[in-house]
C-alpha cells in the first residue's frame, strides 16, 4: 500500500538531494568544475545527486498514479481571521465592525 505519506516522504528525500546538488554546485561551479580532479569529481556527484532527485519524483508520480493516491484540495486557510475571509457576494469586500472603543476613519 502507497499513501500520500509515503509520497510526501519521497519528495522530501528529493529535496534533501536537490540541496546536496546545490551545494556541490554553489562550491565548484565558480571556479570552473573541470579545472582540478576534485572538481571533475564533483561534477559527476552533482549529475548523480539530480539524476537521483528526478528518479525519485518520478517514482513518486508513478506510485501515485497506481496506487490512486491524491492530494486533498487546497483550500483557503481558515485561521479565525474575519480580514483574511473572500470578498463578499457582489465582488466587495466585506468591511468589518471597528474595534470597541476606537473611532472609525473614512479615507
Amino acid at each position: 500500500m502507497f499513501t500520500l505519506t509515503d509520497k510526501t516522504l519521497l519528495d522530501r528525500a528529493a529535496r534533501m538531494l536537490n540541496g546536496a546538488a546545490k551545494e556541490l554546485r554553489e562550491q565548484y561551479e565558480a571556479e570552473g568544475w573541470a579545472k582540478t580532479e576534485a572538481g571533475r569529481k564533483a561534477k559527476q556527484e552533482y549529475d548523480r545527486l539530480l539524476r537521483d532527485e528526478r528518479d525519485m519524483r518520478s517514482l513518486g508520480k508513478r506510485l501515485c498514479l497506481h496506487f490512486n493516491v491524491k492530494a486533498a484540495p487546497r483550500t483557503p486557510a481558515t485561521t479565525g481571521n474575519p480580514e483574511s475571509t473572500p470578498a463578499a457576494e457582489g465582488g466587495t469586500v466585506a468591511t468589518l465592525p471597528a474595534p470597541v472603543g476606537e473611532e472609525v476613519h473614512d479615507g
